[in-house]
């Protein structure tokens, strides 16, 4: 078994940085989807409603497109994460605080 330790809570930069990035990262995986079936099928996808696309055509759409959707979401949400670490490091304070303590001494 592995040990599970508890995940530290989410702040709220990393939280926006996820809901940011995973809106940018579907949106992307949405145009290259499309992009890729357009070149490989010959034509856009269809809406899945219409009675004209096949229910094969329309599973693999969704299959393709869920699956490109869960991997942009899983590296957006893994590089927000690491971007919010660099951000509240214990070192990238000590610049802020020293750029405020020196401002304060010369006043």
């Amino acid at each position: 078994m592995a040990d599970h330790k508890p995940q530290p809570k989410p702040t709220a930069t990393s939280q926006i940085l996820t809901a940011v990035l995973t809106a940018g990262a579907g949106w992307a995986a949405q145009k290259l989807v499309r992009t890729v079936w357009a070149k490989r099928a010959g034509s856009a996808p269809k809406n899945a409603a219409d009675p004209n696309v096949s229910a094969v055509a329309a599973v693999v759409f969704a299959a393709v497109a869920a699956a490109v959707g869960a991997m942009a979401q899983r590296a957006a949400t893994r590089g927000a994460e690491q971007v919010a670490a660099r951000i509240h490091a214990p070192g990238a304070h000590a610049v802020e605080s020293t750029l405020r303590d020196s401002s304060h001494a010369e006043l």
